[in-house]
């Protein structure tokens, strides 16, 4: 039995998804692996007809298509197993992609929903702060297994979940923290503030191309997204476009995630108010979430290419 010190038990499920399309809602597997007193006792997946078309771009990822969802039971069949396989277990997903696909799968209603009846805790916060020195800025769950030594089937929902579980354990021990204080941990700075680097805070520039389906526009995000920020950067710049930290008045999109309570001003930040406010003036800016974003980026992007663990 393992125990992180002073026997506390460490008890979790680790969970994972695939998606037909890029609607988070439209589930095609789910994969879990149990935890009970430090040691995994359950590890399984189902197959999940999501009452959706599936998306070559998406099929290309996880190989799972409509014919093979054909009979499987939809979200809100297995919604009650699901529920008594988390029995009211903190739930660990490795990004936030897979809280909101659970969310959404089960209609969106909170007031119904076992989504909220349970903590859910990012894996990746916990993998980045037991090694930082490998996983500070590339933390792809496939990285993270090749530098563990996990064997990992990537974007097979049940071996990703195996895999978070065995490096959530590893991070308990390396850290030597009881499963609580590895949750608070999970939730603060990944170094001290006093230690920070300073390019950590350094703004996000690309310089845009005359050639790609993006050229001639300038891009800009504002809130969290699901993907990491370079990332999307990186996305829109491969296909022509320039990416600034602000709005300017050479910004053509405008890329809004989730948004921070606490610094937004009728749920909208400074960059979208900004935005707002050009248009006002006659700019073209597009205003788009992170959804239409990708989206517009689907036909451009090769099967097989995925945001870091935004995973489908």
């Amino acid at each position: 039995m393992r125990r992180s010190r002073e026997g506390a038990r460490v008890n979790f499920v680790a969970v994972d998804v695939e998606t037909a399309n890029w609607d988070r809602a439209s589930i095609c597997q789910i994969g879990w692996s149990v935890v009970e007193d430090g040691e995994i006792t359950e590890t399984s997946s189902l197959l999940i007809d999501p009452q959706d078309e599936f998306d070559p771009f998406n099929t290309g990822i996880h190989g799972i298509t409509a014919t093979d969802v054909r009979g499987a039971p939809t979200f809100v069949d297995v919604r009650e197993r699901l529920r008594a396989m988390m029995n009211a277990r903190p739930v660990v997903s490795y990004g936030l992609f897979d809280r909101a696909a659970f969310d959404l799968a089960d209609d969106g209603d909170l007031e119904t929903s076992f989504v909220t009846d349970v903590p859910w805790v990012n894996g990746q916060r916990i993998v980045r702060r037991a090694w930082p020195e490998h996983f500070a800025k590339k933390y792809k769950l496939s990285h993270v297994a090749e530098t563990l030594g996990l064997n990992l089937v990537h974007h097979d929902a049940e071996s990703d979940a195996r895999v978070l579980a065995e490096a959530v354990l590893m991070a308990a021990d390396v850290l030597d923290m009881t499963f609580d204080e590895l949750l608070r941990r999970a939730h603060q700075p990944l170094t001290p503030r006093a230690a920070r680097a300073p390019q950590a805070y350094a703004p996000i520039r690309r310089e845009g191309s005359d050639e790609g389906p993006l050229a001639g526009h300038t891009a800009c995000f504002t809130g969290t997204l699901t993907l990491a920020r370079r990332e999307a950067a990186d996305l829109v710049s491969g296909l022509g476009a320039a990416v600034s930290p602000s709005v300017t008045s050479r910004t053509t999109l405008l890329v809004v995630g989730t948004q921070n309570p606490g610094v937004i001003v009728a749920d909208k930040s400074s960059k979208h108010l900004k935005a707002e406010a050009l248009i006002a003036k006659g700019q073209d800016i597009e205003i788009l979430s992170e959804r239409q974003f990708l989206e517009v980026l689907s036909p451009f992007r090769q099967p097989g290419r995925c945001p870091p663990d935004a995973t489908p």
